[in-house]
């Protein structure tokens, strides 16, 4: 139950109540504690419900505690025709709670008062008896209860009155209420507000007496009403729940019930919840909220934001919203019908929305209502709203969640959207609901397909098979069948990002189609692997920077070198990601001559840091845009060979191994599931690569030199598993970049400290592929693979005499698989 909202004139109200009862408390009565035990206290008249042989406190209308508690038939025990909690006429009646043990009775009320407010009274019933004996009159049970009175303008209202029923007998024609207001004759009187009023019944037996076949059994939540119309705020967040009790005939349950208001009034968010009957029970005919209107009086009433929650039993009829306008027009919107079960899976009667069918003077909408229908195979019909002459199509909604075929006898109709989520088990051509007779009319109705649990969610489905989503051939041979002009053409069913099924659909003899062209993975999960693919390609850069680091000026000794690294680098995967980063490198390399050139051994750590963006565009699915940010930390080893020069050149070999650790961030702000929520992750994993590189170099003249090499750059980025944040756990396989590099550089010496050069390569990726997968299905892979094209210019320079610092500046273009430019800056100090 929504809480009560309070109100600027009730607090008022209440501050002047505290008043007076403070200038008054001397004159006030106390409240009574009052156990009836069949004998005592004597019985007497009730001059406020001018009835005989009643129960109630002798002096005080509220806080008492009343208690009957005697075996039915005692001899000499008398049998109280009204049980009181507390009752006035000059005062408010609140705080009352009556409870019956055990007992002969007839009329029960925990707060009974007369053109007062009523509120926060209860009744709680744990045993007796209430047959009707026989007197017709009906018996009563209701926690707090106004009458109007004639000449008193002043407004009342019925607020947090309470009705608990665990056990007993009721046998006849019964009213379980948990707030009433009543006016008979109307003359001035302002009937406020009904809120807040619940019924609770956990058990008990209700059914005719044996003389009258036909007793029933009428619960309110709130009620308000009965007489000649009068002023009145409405019916509001009123509840009934019933979780046991055998039925023995039919019942007729609402919410909130409002019965001629004049203008103003609303029945509003009344609610009432059914579960776990026993599957004996008899049919229920429910209603969330209901307004009934009076005859030759023309208004509005609005019906709305009221609630049916069926979880179990068997039940007749079910409304979430009803307006009855037999005088005038109204609205009877944003009500709602929940079914999650029933007995035998079985609900006889319709199933409506919203009902505004009777209006005699209209216009009567009836809008936005929304009906879920889950754990029942059989009902009578299924109407987002019933109407007369208004708007009985906007914004009503089906949302059929049910795991077997539905047979809807009398049709489906007056939906604006129809959302039939699909369970796993679904079969190709399958039914999901089933007409035999009268008419279904979804025209221009939005279809959209729901996918429910599994994986993958629809196992037994593949591209070109068809369902049924709603088959009226049937009913057509009754006079009946299916209209379905205008609607839309095709429905996509997600499954959170990784499941996507795409559906055509289309009506033919008189049978609504869903086709399935593609699925189950969803092609936007290409995006997923890129984030990946980010790190890998940043740790390439790493490579191509240390490929580069040692110069050709080293000599023999050891070094000191620092190298740091820039770049923005947009990489083509079949999409693109874009990566802006940078590296650092530092270490320590000893240089020995030997017999046949010289050896180099240098030891380095290294950190790299990017920030990415990613695009994916899909020739049948909306880009996604992702991005995000990686980094690694690693070390590694360096190893060179120089050959001395002969009149043909010097040769020489490098190598290197790394190892580390890559971190990753990804976000897919456009790859959402149908919670709304986007796809994002953390990756974790190691990483290892190494490069090889065969050189020669050739004098040109005094001044310049040729080199021409070839190298060999292998990373490889470990696996991971991830779980998305929305839900769905992603293996990311190892990534392998293989590169092959062939590549010619110019240096010549522009003096004796500064030598530019120029460089020309051209590489080709092999591998680097981001393989990936959810629940053990291949995604979409993007890959580095191709071929790109370099140029590089620089120069190195020594500014001591001593030659023992060298700096070098480089830039490098990309062109081809990768596109863009980074630059270097190093350092080497021999000493």
């Amino acid at each position: 139950m929504k809480p009560l909202v309070f109100r600027r004139r009730k607090i008022a109200v209440c501050l002047q109540a505290a008043l007076l009862a403070a200038l008054v408390s001397s004159l006030e009565a106390r409240a009574e504690d009052v156990h009836y035990d069949g004998f005592t206290p004597p019985l007497r008249f009730l001059p406020v419900m001018n009835a005989s042989n009643s129960l109630a406190p002798l002096s005080s209308a509220s806080g008492n505690h009343v208690t009957v508690d005697y075996a039915p038939g005692t001899p000499g025990a008398a049998d109280p025709e009204y049980v009181l909690g507390g009752e006035s006429d000059s005062v408010d009646v609140h705080g009352n709670l009556v409870e019956i043990r055990n007992g002969q009775l007839m009329r029960v009320f925990g707060g009974h008062g007369e053109s007062v407010d009523v509120h926060d009274n209860t009744v709680i019933v744990r045993g007796g008896d209430f047959t009707d004996s026989g007197d017709y009159l009906g018996r009563y049970i209701v926690g707090g209860q106004l009458y109007g009175k004639s000449g008193a303008p002043d407004t009342r209202d019925v607020l947090n009155n309470h009705l608990e029923i665990h056990d007993g007998i009721f046998m006849g024609f019964f009213y379980l209420v948990g707030g009433r207001a009543v006016a008979y004759s109307y003359d001035g009187m302002n009937m406020g507000v009904i809120a807040g009023n619940s019924v609770l019944i956990e058990g008990g037996t209700f059914g005719p007496p044996a003389y009258y076949l036909y007793g029933q059994t009428n619960i309110y939540g709130g009620y308000l009403g009965e007489g000649n119309a009068f002023p009145a705020e409405g019916v509001w967040e009123n509840t009934v729940t019933i979780r046991g009790g055998k039925f023995l005939n039919a019942a007729l349950v609402y919410g909130g019930l409002l019965d001629k208001a004049l203008p103003g009034a609303t029945v509003r968010n009344n609610e009432v919840i059914i579960e776990g009957m026993d599957d004996a029970s008899m049919p229920m005919s429910i209603v969330g909220g209901e307004y009934l209107g009076a005859n030759g009086v023309t208004f509005d009433v609005d019906v709305t934001g009221n609630v049916v929650d069926i979880r179990g039993g068997k039940i007749l009829q079910v409304t979430g919203g009803s307006g009855q306008y037999y005088g005038g027009g109204g609205n009877v919107s944003h009500n709602i019908v929940n079914i999650s079960g029933a007995s035998d899976g079985m609900i006889s009667g319709w199933i409506v929305g919203g009902d505004a069918s009777v209006c005699n003077h209209g216009p009567c909408n009836a809008t936005h209502n929304i009906v879920t229908l889950g754990g029942v195979s059989f009902v009578g019909g299924v109407f987002g709203t019933l109407g007369d002459g208004g708007d009985v199509f906007t914004g009503n909604t089906l949302n059929l969640k049910t795991r077997d075929t539905l047979t809807a006898e009398n049709g489906v109709s007056n939906f604006e959207y129809l959302n039939f989520h699909l369970p796993a088990s679904l079969q190709p051509d399958a039914t999901l609901i089933r007409t035999q007779s009268g008419e279904s009319k979804v025209d221009n109705g939005k279809i959209a397909l729901l996918l429910t649990g599994g994986v993958p969610p629809l196992p037994h489905l593949k591209p070109g098979d068809s369902i049924r989503l709603i088959d009226a051939t049937e009913a057509e041979t009754y006079g009946g069948g299916l209209s379905a002009n205008g609607i839309n053409a095709a429905a996509t069913a997600t499954q959170g990002v990784a499941f996507r099924y795409d559906f055509d659909l289309f009506a033919e003899n008189h049978i609504l189609w869903a086709k399935l062209k593609s699925g189950p993975i969803n092609p936007q999960t290409e995006a997923l692997p890129e984030g990946v693919l980010a790190g890998s390609a940043l740790m390439n850069q790493g490579a191509d920077f240390l490929a580069r680091l040692w110069p050709e000026t080293v000599r023999a000794g050891q070094h000191l070198f620092a190298a740091a690294s820039g770049g923005n680098l947009r990489h083509n995967t079949g999409s693109h990601v874009s990566v802006k980063g940078h590296a650092l490198i530092a270490g320590m390399a000893v240089a020995r001559p030997m017999q046949a050139g010289e050896f180099h051994l240098g030891g380095f750590i290294e950190h790299g840091r990017g920030d990415y963006n990613t695009r994916n565009n899909f020739a049948n699915a909306a880009t996604v845009h992702g991005g995000g940010d990686t980094h690694y930390t690693g070390g590694g080893a360096l190893l060179r060979l120089q050959w001395p020069e002969t009149e043909n050149g010097r040769w020489h070999a490098e190598a290197s191994l790394r190892a580390g650790r890559v971190k990753l961030d990804f976000n897919a702000r456009d790859l959402v599931d149908q919670h709304g929520r986007r796809a994002a992750y953390r990756s974790r994993s190691p990483y290892a690569g190494l490069h090889a590189r065969l050189g020669h170099l050739r004098t040109l003249d005094e001044r310049s030199s040729l080199e021409l090499y070839a190298q060999y750059l292998w990373t490889r980025q470990g696996s991971d598993t991830v779980t998305l944040t929305t839900g769905e756990p992603v293996k990311f396989h190892a990534v392998n970049s293989h590169r092959t590099q062939l590549g010619a550089r110019l240096d010549w010496t522009l003096n004796e400290r500064i030598n530019p050069y120029v460089g020309l390569a051209w590489e080709h990726e092999y591998d680097g592929k981001a393989k990936a997968s959810v629940y053990g299905y291949s995604l979409p892979t993007p890959k580095l693979q191709g071929d790109t094209g370099i140029v590089e210019a620089g120069f190195t320079v020594n500014p001591t005499a001593l030659k023992a610092l060298t700096l070098d500046a480089g830039i490098q273009g990309y062109a081809g698989k990768r596109e863009g430019v980074t630059g270097s800056i190093r350092a080497n100090y021999r000493f």
